[in-house]
């Protein structure tokens, strides 16, 4: 048994298809043998304005779906007296090679020897053609009845890749790829800004530096005149006194 993640990445699709390609001519048997590549995801959700499958009669369906791709088949149930039957069912089938898958919807009159109502006709390769793979619309059914103009079929349709690979882990691994220029030029970039900031910082510091030391100057100097000052008062009340007690004599 082997397990696998699902992808919507084309580059997965093509890798299962490589692998399955080396298993078929290392078996050399039944295309039994061959590896399933994708999971599709069918959701019949319902259907509006059914016509009636017997002629001159206003009977109302027993409508249900049958659903066909490659060499599975499955039905919905049986929703008795209606014309606009909500089944809300979904299903899963394992794909071998989506591009070459048809997906067919019968809606069938289970009340009237399940006469077919109408059928939906899909490329599956127009899926992957889809965003993310993914379907969500209403489809016209191709009918024989002339009242069945209006006849619509609401469903939802998601491809998956089976990849060994986890999708975010390979997402990344692509993206880290691209960007290796990109990331060694967004480094250098850092590193030029980091190295222009330290230089600005040992400028500004410096000119902290000299700034406080011209303070520390100033002050200094000041210190020195007022002491020159002081001591030039002191001379000065001293030779004044001497004069004064010299007359007093």
């Amino acid at each position: 048994m082997n397990w696998f993640y699902l992808s919507n990445n084309l580059n997965d699709f093509q890798r299962i298809q490589q692998i399955n390609q080396e298993h078929i001519h290392l078996m050399l048997t039944k295309i039994s043998h061959t590896l399933s590549t994708s999971l599709l995801i069918v959701y019949i959700e319902r259907a509006e304005q059914l016509p009636s499958t017997q002629q001159g009669k206003t009977l109302e369906p027993y409508p249900f779906c049958l659903i066909k791709i490659d060499n599975y088949e499955e039905k919905t149930s049986i929703i008795k007296h209606s014309t606009n039957p909500c089944w809300m069912k979904s299903f899963m089938f394992m794909l071998v090679n989506p591009e070459q898958s048809l997906l067919q919807i019968n809606i069938n009159d289970s009340n009237n020897k399940n006469h077919i109502i109408g059928t939906v006709e899909i490329l599956i390769k127009n899926l992957m053609e889809e965003k993310d793979w993914i379907i969500n619309r209403s489809y016209p059914l191709k009918s024989s009845f002339q009242n069945s103009l209006h006849t619509k079929l609401y469903i939802k349709l998601q491809l998956q890749i089976m990849t060994k690979i986890h999708p975010i882990i390979n997402r990344n691994y692509q993206m880290n790829s691209s960007d290796d220029i990109q990331s060694n030029n967004s480094i250098e970039e850092k590193l030029q800004l980091k190295k222009s900031k330290i230089q600005i910082h040992l400028i500004n510091k410096h000119n902290d530096q000299q700034i406080v030391h011209q303070k520390k100057s100033s002050q200094i100097n000041k210190s020195n005149l007022f002491q020159t000052l002081f001591s030039s008062c002191i001379k000065k009340s001293t030779t004044a006194t001497t004069t004064i007690n010299k007359n007093f004599i």
